[in-house]
């Protein structure tokens, strides 16, 4: 997990070159002090003003995060910020029954402008057809895998030389349903 920190000047204003890479040092503790590990290492200066912030959790927390963002010790802008719970470890196999809720608590669009500008020169898709003609077409000269989640279980299948490159959406798909109950799909 991440997030970002942009720094500001004593006036506000936004900062378009970094301040020092050691300008913040960033805590995160459970909100009802029950020890939960959480790694968070130096905050990223990305020369620009901003910081990126990683952070893993290592347990879940029943209440919720907090997270200090200090600069010289001193608390910056509205920190610290309430995390309210429960937030889950990235291992948690706890997925919310319903997607729209889900959806709706992370404040997800209906719709993907990007994905919708991608798909617009195709107006009708022939999964059938795709079935047969895609593996035929491309397995010997490239990669390929077709998933498939039923009953909340990823499933794929892979075809073609180089195919390494699965484990990028294994991880994505097998976060996303310990986190939520997706319908079944391919």
């Amino acid at each position: 997990r991440y997030f970002f920190i942009q720094a500001v000047g004593s006036e506000g204003e936004k900062l378009a070159v970094s301040p020092g890479k050691d300008a913040f040092k960033v805590k995160i503790t459970s909100l009802d002090k029950e020890f939960i590990r959480v790694h968070v290492p130096p905050p990223l200066d990305r020369g620009d003003g901003s910081f990126l912030v990683r952070y893993r959790l290592y347990g879940s927390a029943v209440k919720g995060l907090k997270v200090e963002v200090l600069h010289q010790g001193a608390a910056v802008a509205e920190s610290p910020y309430i995390l309210q719970g429960p937030v889950y470890h990235e291992y948690c196999d706890c997925p919310e029954s319903g997607a729209s809720l889900w959806q709706s608590v992370l404040r997800c669009p209906t719709d993907e402008p990007q994905i919708l500008s991608d798909f617009k020169p195709f107006p009708t898709i022939d999964l059938q057809h795709l079935r047969q003609e895609v593996p035929r077409r491309f397995s010997n000269r490239g990669g390929l895998i077709h998933y498939t989640i039923t009953d909340n279980k990823v499933y794929r299948r892979t075809l073609g030389k180089y195919t390494d490159f699965k484990m990028f959406s294994d991880e994505m798909l097998l976060s996303l349903t310990r986190k939520v109950r997706v319908p079944d799909v391919e």
